[in-house]
């Protein structure tokens, strides 16, 4: 059974609240939905949907939509632990057609930037030309939605928030191989550092005047 996801405060004259800053000043980020990903993951099907629906209604808002995934075509550094076995892992997934992006997730997204990193690198933060992109656009609030919960979403959302983006991590748009892990990611580990809601709360809240 799922944990309850403690609910945020979406306020606009509140710095630390999503709804402060405007869509301009807002982006969602798709982590590593690729598709080979989506058959590892519990609850991935769910979570695609919502991202799906979530990036639909993020265009109508005028709020950015950012691609982040792993380069397919770059080996992860020799220093890292376990490189060959990753190595190994991406060239079957490669084969087998499952490195590219969830179609649902690119229908209309030619105008939306797409930003890779090397295998190992697990925040989809790392890279310095995600970096520049969001302040060179003036983005001071994160949405997250990816797979999995524990690793990129996790990662990513830590540095996030480290690096003074808002940050906002959807827990129905996101999803791990094990469900226990997913919630104690949504439940424990995340709220302390960034909000943690559901994709209906955040839509149906985000405009709202205070």
């Amino acid at each position: 059974m799922s944990l309850p996801i403690p609910a945020i405060e979406f306020n606009s004259t509140d710095p630390s609240s999503p709804s402060y800053y405007k869509p301009s000043e807002t982006a969602l980020l798709l982590l590593d939905f690729h598709s080979a990903f989506l058959g590892m993951a519990g609850g991935a099907a769910t979570a695609l949907e919502n991202a799906t629906n979530l990036r639909s209604w993020a265009k109508s808002q005028g709020i950015h939509v950012i691609h982040a995934l792993i380069d397919e075509e770059l080996q992860p550094l020799p220093s890292y632990r376990g490189a060959k076995m990753l190595s190994g892992f991406l060239a079957t997934i490669k084969q087998s057609g499952g490195s590219v992006e969830a179609p649902q997730l690119l229908e209309g997204a030619g105008n939306e930037p797409r930003f890779t990193r090397r295998p190992g690198l697990i925040s989809a933060l790392t890279p310095s030309d995600i970096r520049e992109h969001l302040q060179k656009n003036g983005i001071k609030s994160l949405i997250l939605t990816g797979i999995s919960s524990s690793n990129c979403v996790l990662r990513t959302g830590i540095s996030a928030t480290e690096l003074d983006f808002v940050t906002t991590v959807i827990s129905d748009a996101c999803a791990d191989r094990d469900q226990e892990i997913h919630d104690t990611v949504m439940q424990k580990l995340l709220p302390g550092r960034a909000h943690v809601t559901t994709a209906a709360d955040f839509q149906s809240n985000y405009g709202k005047k205070e």
